[in-house]
């Protein structure tokens, strides 16, 4: 199993550059996973450089958690 960076999950989430989106898209289409450190960073990013809000935060990490069965 392919498993995501930081960078990656913040480009899925925040969409601000295209060609990136679409490598990250192509990336994790197969399927991919998300460590826990992972995670932690993306929120730390979404707080400290995009000034994200909770809810919005709280949304983008409910929209990674769920998987497919």
């Amino acid at each position: 199993m392919r498993a995501l960076d930081a960078n990656a999950v913040v480009r899925l989430v925040v969409r601000d550059d295209l060609e990136q989106v679409r490598a990250a898209e192509e990336f994790a289409g197969s399927g991919a996973s998300i460590s826990h450190l992972v995670l932690v960073e993306t929120v730390w990013v979404l707080d400290a450089l995009y000034e994200r809000t909770a809810e919005q935060i709280a949304t983008a990490v409910e929209m990674l958690l769920i998987t497919r069965t």
